[in-house]
């Protein structure tokens, strides 16, 4: 499922994780009170979630400072 799912440009939450540095809860968190809007990038599958990678790097452009 791993290598299907990196096919399609999707993240698990570890990969997620491990790409933001981020704890697990922090991750939680931010979806379930859609915190920054984080929820918006989030597929279920299941009980699974996942993150298409393409737009979790729009999101993190549109989270830097402005001066």
């Amino acid at each position: 499922m791993k290598a299907q799912s990196a096919a399609m440009g999707l993240m698990d939450s570890q990969a997620l994780n491990n790409e933001l540095g981020i704890a697990p809860r922090t991750a939680r968190t931010w979806r379930k009170l859609n915190r920054h809007g984080f929820s918006e990038l989030t597929i279920k599958i299941g009980r699974r979630v996942f993150y298409r990678r393409a737009e979790l790097m729009t999101w993190i452009e549109t989270q830097k400072c402005k001066p």
